[in-house]
């Protein structure tokens, strides 16, 4: 019975996180360190969202982790493994709109010196070429076009004239 009540009460609890849910900690996670760490934890977890979208999120959370601390090789260390995981999943799934919003995201915020900013103007006009699809599909969540908007709010991806042009 106790191996019954704690499935139960694991399932419900790792069951409970939302693709909404990630989107808003990815979202807060760019603020502070301490997001950031919360962020990367919630990634850590079990959960039932598409594997390759956890994993483009785990992989922009570690991505943003290396931001922060004093240890060189630490960072870069924790940077690539973040850009695997995220690159992983694009291979994935190439026509995720999500995914390639994330590494769009990404690489617009990651410095020069890193060298990861190959796929901006690609994954631009993917985002681009298929967001009135993602708008008007009845399949895609609501939520999902507020995350595009908020974020270009913030990051000033896609030009008023761009988005207007898309909708």
């Amino acid at each position: 019975m106790k191996i019954f009540a704690g499935l139960l009460f694991s399932f419900l609890l790792f069951s409970g996180i939302t693709t909404d849910q990630v989107r808003l900690s990815f979202k807060k996670a760019r603020n502070s360190e301490e997001a950031a760490i919360v962020f990367n934890e919630l990634m850590q977890k079990e959960m039932n969202i598409n594997v390759n979208l956890k994993n483009a999120y785990l992989g922009a959370s570690e991505i943003m982790l290396a931001d922060y601390g004093s240890n060189i090789p630490q960072k870069i260390k924790l940077f690539k493994a973040g850009r695997d995981k995220l690159e992983v999943a694009v291979l994935a799934e190439p026509k995720s709109f999500e995914i390639r919003l994330i590494r769009l995201i990404i690489q617009k915020k990651t410095p020069d010196f890193l060298r990861y900013k190959s796929n901006i103007e690609e994954d631009k006009k993917f985002i681009l070429d298929n967001y009135a699809d993602m708008v008007t599909n009845a399949n895609s969540p609501k939520s999902l076009k507020h995350f595009v908007e908020d974020i270009n709010k913030d990051l000033n991806i896609f030009s008023p004239e761009e988005m207007n042009q898309r909708k």
